[in-house]
């Protein structure tokens, strides 16, 4: 008597199945219709991309400065401190460079300059931003800031 009942459920759940995938199988391809339209292939998706990876490379320059000299470069310093040794104060008590060349420090992807900030000693926080496609504070999608910051 339990086998007819499982064969008689069979059924009933591959309907019920059948019956969630195909709205949820449509659901995910509305999704991926929309993200194609918002990042064609190979287009300002790929800015993004670019943004956060050259912000991560950057960080993880301010990170080795950082340990080398116990503190990362101040703000009115800048990134040129991974490059050359600083010549404003606070004066690093070991240096050597993070970066071969300034040509290492790129612009972003929508050719603007990343702005980088710095708490100074001895919190040490520090952070570099992307103001995005826009090039102004704020923003939504693309506009968007890409931040990438440490420290503490």
């Amino acid at each position: 008597m339990v086998r007819s009942q499982r064969k008689e459920l069979f059924p009933l759940i591959a309907l019920f199945a059948i019956v969630l995938a195909v709205p949820v199988g449509v659901g995910c391809r509305q999704v991926w219709v929309t993200l194609e339209h918002m990042y064609p292939p190979g287009s300002l998706k790929a800015e993004a991309d670019a943004a956060r990876t050259q912000l991560n490379l950057l960080a993880g320059a301010v990170r080795l400065y950082t340990a080398d000299s116990g503190q990362p470069p101040s703000s009115a310093q800048g990134m040129s401190a991974l490059v050359q040794r600083p010549t404003r104060p606070p004066s690093p008590r070991k240096w050597r460079p993070c970066l071969n060349d300034v040509s290492q420090i790129p612009p972003d992807p929508w050719g603007n300059r990343y702005v980088y900030w710095s708490s100074g000693a001895p919190v040490g926080l520090f952070r570099i931003t992307s103001y995005g496609r826009d090039g102004m504070p704020g923003g939504v999608g693309l506009d968007a800031d890409f931040v990438v910051g440490g420290g503490g």
